[in-house]
């Protein structure tokens, strides 16, 4: 069961981490075509946004934040829930000041593209989503942020499709924030450990700061899901986001079948062992008779 778990969570945190580093590469490759662009030339930029959107359909939107020394739009291209054309906006206009939100203030003060922690983008995608953002540079100048958006109910939608014997799987942020959980009251609302806190499971809280420092690991614990019974947690660390996979399955239900075949094969032993006496004992008799 422990290769079992270790297997099916490496292989789907691979899975996971090949495209989102595939989403990574896309909001690079659009900024780096960005680079030689003037900053009213709307033409290119909903080129640019267009192109963005087209390379995956993981991708909720994409948007072009200038600096607001520019005194520029911010122009938002996304994909609304249940409808098959896209929708653009400014946001700077239609939405909110943007210089506030991490999406934009994240990657400006690290100098270099962030995966930031979800969000729900009230006034502009209007769901929850995880966000890139790759600050652009013009001569050595912070010039804008050009950002590409993943809707965590995708993403959940996308989990929820993956089976796991006797058991679910889960996505963690970089903090511990469930992003996809079987109980949507999760997400977004609880954290690893949160969870360890709130049912007493000091191996759970363990489990989360290994979480945090992107290793991987496998442990037995009390189900946190009711903390009672016993349950088996393997987590896995998504490299280009930090973010951990992790599974976890009722120890109950996946020994159930062990517990069957053990019993069948005592019986059958059992059952050999009394033939193989009976066998000596007859012979036993027969020899001694005489």
């Amino acid at each position: 069961m422990e290769t079992y778990l270790r297997e099916l969570t490496g292989h789907r945190a691979a899975r996971i981490d090949g495209e989102f580093s595939a989403l990574a590469q896309a909001a690079r490759s659009s900024a780096w075509h960005l680079e030689g662009v003037a900053p009213d030339d709307q033409a290119a930029l909903d080129r640019t946004l267009r192109g963005t959107l087209a390379q995956s359909a993981l991708i909720y939107g994409s948007a072009i934040a200038f600096d607001p020394e520019l005194r520029r739009a911010a122009p938002y291209l996304y994909r609304p829930a249940g409808e098959a054309s896209l929708r653009q906006m400014d946001i700077a206009r239609d939405a909110y000041d943007y210089t506030s939100w991490d999406w934009f203030r994240l990657p400006l003060e690290a100098g270099s593209p962030v995966w930031v922690e979800p969000y729900f983008d009230k006034g502009a995608g209007n769901v929850l989503m995880v966000t890139y953002g790759v600050p652009l540079s013009r001569q050595w100048r912070f010039r804008a942020v050009l950002t590409v958006d993943v809707s965590l109910e995708r993403l959940r939608a996308d989990m929820a499709r993956v089976e796991v014997q006797d058991g679910f799987l889960a996505l963690t942020s970089r903090r511990g924030v469930f992003l996809s959980h079987p109980r949507p009251d999760m997400v977004m609302r609880e954290s690893v450990a949160g969870v360890a806190a709130r049912l007493d499971l000091p191996e759970l809280a363990a489990a989360a700061k290994d979480m945090a420092a992107g290793k991987s690991g496998v442990l037995r614990l009390r189900d946190p899901e009711d903390g009672e019974g016993m349950s088996w947690l393997v987590f896995a660390p998504i490299a280009s986001t930090g973010w951990t996979l992790m599974a976890l399955v009722e120890e109950e239900k996946v020994l159930a079948e062990v517990n069957q075949r053990l019993q069948r094969q005592l019986a059958v032993s059992l059952a050999g062992t009394l033939l193989v006496l009976l066998i000596l004992a007859v012979t036993a008799v027969r020899i001694t008779r005489p």
